[in-house]
């Protein structure tokens, strides 16, 4: 889910589960906080519409949400 040249936080998203129980968090919230957090862009390989749908996922899989 390349979406930027390096890694790094989302510090929006940790900002919007922190304290939270999973079954609390609001996909809709979260997939924002994604959103805020990355602005991929669009190239050969991908659109960034794409790499955003993706980001989004891999964070509700690794929060447990998908």
């Amino acid at each position: 889910a390349s979406v930027a040249a390096t890694t790094h936080a989302l510090p929006n998203v940790a900002a919007f589960v922190l304290g939270k129980k999973n079954d609390a968090i609001d996909a809709s919230g979260l997939d924002a906080a994604v959103a805020n957090d990355i602005q991929p862009i669009d190239d050969v390989r991908s659109t960034g519409e794409y790499r955003l749908h993706v980001a989004r996922a891999l964070v509700r899989q690794a929060l447990d949400l998908a």
